[in-house]
């Protein structure tokens, strides 16, 4: 039984689309962002290491859950309740994390635009140094 020549060039073509999609899938969403945590890490900016799919979903809400069954009282920091999450990073990785680095630059944008100062001071600090991805 002999195999037409067509049929070998197609099936070859689909093999290489298949093949070089997938090297795409799984460089955007494995290699590219394990690649910026290490480069992130070297710079300094420690944080939770990345997991595919649900990330810190299951922990944040978990964390929310917590807070929700608090009351607030008047004497009580708002942070930890408003931003519980934001809140337990910074207290466990400091403020050189990624995430609060992401936060001062927004309110350091919102601040240039002539808004109220913002509530994360010691973020900003090590926003200020920037960032270098390359």
């Amino acid at each position: 039984m002999e195999i037409a020549p067509g049929l070998i060039a197609v099936s070859v073509v689909l093999a290489s689309i298949v093949v070089t999609w997938t090297v795409r899938l799984v460089n955007w969403v494995w290699v590219r962002p394990k690649k910026l945590e290490k480069c992130l890490r070297e710079q300094g900016l420690n944080g939770n290491p990345y997991r595919i799919l649900d990330g810190d979903m299951e922990e944040y809400s978990t964390l929310t859950r917590q807070v929700k069954s608090q009351v607030i009282k008047g004497s009580d920091d708002v942070v930890p309740h408003v931003l519980p999450h934001l809140h337990h990073i910074i207290t466990q990785y400091g403020t050189s994390c990624r995430m609060s680095c992401l936060i001062g630059s927004l309110c350091s944008r919102r601040r240039s635009a002539g808004a109220r100062p913002s509530a994360f001071a010691p973020s900003e600090a090590a926003a200020g140094k920037g960032l270098n991805l390359t």
